[in-house]
């Protein structure tokens, strides 16, 4: 089975998410990526 690859810009992200002051925010991660839930959390 082939091993898909994401870019996640995660800096971006966290970038983005302080800017804003979220302070929960949903991630909804394709069947791919649910392993990387909780590191990314």
């Amino acid at each position: 089975m082939p091993r898909l690859t994401f870019e996640l810009e995660e800096k971006r992200l966290k970038e983005e998410i302080l800017k804003r002051g979220s302070k929960r925010v949903l991630i909804q991660l394709p069947e791919g990526l649910k392993q990387e839930g909780s590191r990314l959390a």
